[in-house]
């Protein structure tokens, strides 16, 4: 194994030859065999391979690139130190080392599970951990039992600043999203960097037995809430290009009502047909031919922050996370219609109507339709989804059944189906006559008029950079940056090209887009995308801006204000990221100087007051 895939850079130029010659050693006795899983996840920004259980004092990692960090960052925990921890199930021992560093690499031989309260160590409240989120704080987070001090390891991580998302909280959540993390050799990384116990139980919410959302299900805490009831969420941002498919307790959340508990066994799917009224029950849907399609859904409010900015809207306030992207199964519209020897393309009606479960204080439920003609078009590929990613549907998305219809905004896509039904007139539904339409920007609260507005059904082109986030501060000497986005148009129609600009909008580069493994005019699933920009020169902050083309030459609009709405919908203006370089450094220097200069003036007064005793 070449040293340099061994050994990180920066855990070289900060321990030098010594660690280099220690890890080199240590190399030399990895298993690099071919044998065993090998694990490649875009999640990760490493490979490893892992072949039998460690034996003392060796690790059989056969790491490379960034991943040789995890030998340096125990060196480097243990070095300042100088001592190693031994793990045991009922206590922890520091055994004095001159380098720490063999002891930890055999410490899975005693370990237990990670995260068990460890005996001797000091316990904290999650307020404690809480109040540890920043680098002048220190960063801790908290894994199972235990709590951990990563200050020190932030410099080395190979997946960047994603791991100051879990500052002052827990790092479960985000491993579940980033499960390669899963494994023992980083659960004995980990425990290096333990300081101490935390037993204080998650918080629980009191439920209020008249509160109509006291049955609604646990949500991951990595989703960030711009509504607790009913309750909406998006994941942060930066994790979204990492997975083509949006994990299930990741996918961003919309709801309008209190979620719906149904019980599978008492589940049918009422059908007017014409001619008929029929249902299907939950196990006669499983029981059809499976189908399914991957598919992207997308708020029509996704990123009305922009336009608030502008003047002021009626909405959640949606960031550029309200988008997820997957893969949808059960059967297809067409497949359930023709059980029942019906032809969509035969039927005399201008929609087709959807109900939910989800019902308002009134009784009126959940509903949405679209024109018969795109139902017509995909029949094929609108699905009957009980299942979402290979898993059962969650509560929050639809369980025990949703529709899917792909290239149509997410408020058509109702979830908890409960009624399929043909009509001449669109759905009466509050969601579908008084709301998700577009207006003018001079239209306004006094003389809206939602009946002579068309509702929304494919969305328009638009993208967004995910990583850098806003306000991110690069290294003094970056002289690039890499920025990572995602880009989708309605309609199923493809993306292909997205301009990324570091000076905003002055030149531009075109990204590199990865495929989704879909046709330009049946793209239905979002288009990731990378680029390395070069930064401007001297300039100590910068506009990072980004514009995607779909298949029909449809473009971003280069302003927000242009297309200002009063429900603050349709929004796909360019998006803007705004960045520093060096800021923190500087900051950070200001302070030292400040810091100094008080020192001063102090020494000076007490020389002045002691010169004014003698006097």
């Amino acid at each position: 194994m070449a040293l340099n895939h061994c050994i990180s850079r920066n855990a070289c130029k900060l321990y030098g030859d010594k660690l280099k010659s220690y890890i080199y050693v240590t190399a030399l006795k990895l298993n690099t065999s071919s044998k065993g899983d090998s694990h490649d996840n875009n999640e990760d920004r490493f490979k490893y391979k892992r072949t039998t259980r460690p034996k003392r004092g060796v690790v059989t990692l056969a790491c490379c690139g960034s991943a040789g960090i995890f030998l340096a960052l125990s060196a480097l925990h243990l070095h300042r130190k100088n001592t190693c921890r031994h793990i045991t199930s009922k206590k922890i021992t520091y055994v004095p080392n001159t380098f720490g560093f063999g002891k930890v690499l055999a410490a899975s031989e005693s370990a237990n599970e990670p995260g068990q309260i460890i005996e001797g160590l000091p316990t904290y409240s999650r307020a404690d951990v809480a109040a540890h989120n920043t680098v002048e704080t220190k960063i801790w987070v908290t894994f199972r039992n235990g709590v951990y001090d990563i200050t020190q390891y932030l410099q080395s991580h190979p997946g960047g600043n994603k791991i100051l998302l879990a500052a002052g909280k827990s790092i479960e959540p985000y491993w579940n999203v980033y499960s390669a993390h899963k494994n023992e050799e980083i659960y004995e990384v980990l425990e290096t960097l333990r300081i101490g116990n935390i037993t204080e139980p998650d918080p629980k919410k009191e439920r209020n037995r008249d509160d109509p959302y006291r049955l609604d299900p646990v949500r991951s805490p990595l989703l960030i809430p711009c509504c607790e009831k009913p309750f909406n969420a998006e994941p942060p941002s930066e994790i979204l290009t990492d997975m083509f498919y949006t994990p299930n307790h990741a996918f961003f959340v919309r709801n309008h009502l209190p979620v719906p508990c149904v019980k599978t066994e008492k589940y049918a799917l009422q059908l007017e047909l014409p001619g008929q009224k029929t249902c299907l029950k939950y196990e006669e849907l499983r029981k059809m031919p499976k189908k399914s399609v991957t598919a992207t859904t997308m708020c029509a409010g996704n990123r009305r922050n922009e336009m608030i900015k502008v003047k002021p809207v009626k909405g959640l306030n949606w960031k550029a996370a309200a988008i997820s992207n997957a893969k949808w199964s059960g059967p297809s519209l067409d497949d359930v219609l023709k059980k029942f020897k019906v032809d969509i393309d035969k039927v005399n009606s201008n929609y087709i109507v959807f109900e939910g479960m989800d019902k308002q204080p009134d009784g009126s439920p959940y509903g949405a339709s679209i024109p018969i003609e795109i139902a017509r078009s995909l029949k094929e590929v609108i699905i009957i989804a009980y299942e979402m990613n290979g898993a059962i549907i969650p509560r929050d998305h639809g369980y025990p059944v949703r529709v899917m219809i792909p290239g149509v905004v997410g408020a058509r896509q109702v979830k908890w189906l409960n009624r399929i039904y043909f009509s001449s007139e669109e759905s009466t539904s509050h969601w579908q006559r008084n709301d998700y339409k577009g207006f003018s920007p001079s239209i306004d609260w006094d003389n809206v008029n939602f009946d002579k507005s068309v509702s929304i059904t494919e969305l328009p082109v638009t993208s967004a950079i995910c990583e850098p986030v806003e306000g991110t501060d690069l290294e003094k000497d970056s002289e690039t940056v890499t920025v990572k986005g995602y880009a989708y148009s309605g309609g199923g129609r493809g993306i292909i090209r997205v301009d990324v600009s570091a000076d905003g909008g002055k030149t531009w580069t075109e990204a590199n887009l990865k495929p989704n493994g879909q046709t330009p005019y049946t793209s239905y699933a979002w288009t990731l995308w990378e680029v390395d920009l070069s930064l401007p020169q001297d300039a100590d902050e910068t506009t990072l801006v980004a514009k995607a083309v779909d298949i029909s030459y449809n473009v971003q609009p280069d302003s927000v204000e242009g297309i200002w709405n009063l429900r603050g919908v349709l929004n796909n203006g360019w998006h803007k990221v705004n960045v520093t370089r060096g800021k923190q450094n500087k900051t950070s220097q200001q302070d030292e100087n400040s810091k100094e200069q008080q020192e001063m003036t102090v020494k000076q007064k007490e020389k002045t007051d002691q010169q004014e005793a003698k006097k």
